[in-house]
């Protein structure tokens, strides 16, 4: 993933947006085996997650990215997680 022999598709997620705060202490380089690249159905990097951030945490940006929207449903039950629980609970 990282150094001379890095795969083609390492160069290319690593040349998007830095992931976090470690993403600006050691630069493009893969932090950890877990740092997930959220990458859209054109092949463009949509973001970068720390090693750190569960795949459930970001289940409805990848939701979002594949379908376009959430289904009202799922709006609906996001809103009222954030409204009664403060939002805690709703990126979970």
């Amino acid at each position: 993933m990282n150094g001379e022999n890095t795969a083609p598709v390492y160069k290319f997620l690593k040349a998007t947006k830095s992931s976090g705060l470690l993403g600006s202490l050691l630069g493009d380089n893969v932090k950890w085996n877990f740092e997930k690249f959220l990458v859209d159905q054109n092949g463009q990097v949509v973001q970068r997650y720390d090693p750190t951030v569960a795949p459930l945490k970001i289940e409805v940006k990848i939701h979002i990215v594949n379908h376009g929207s959430l289904p009202l449903v799922e709006e609906l039950l996001l809103h009222i997680l954030s409204v009664c629980c403060d939002g805690n609970r709703a990126a979970e």
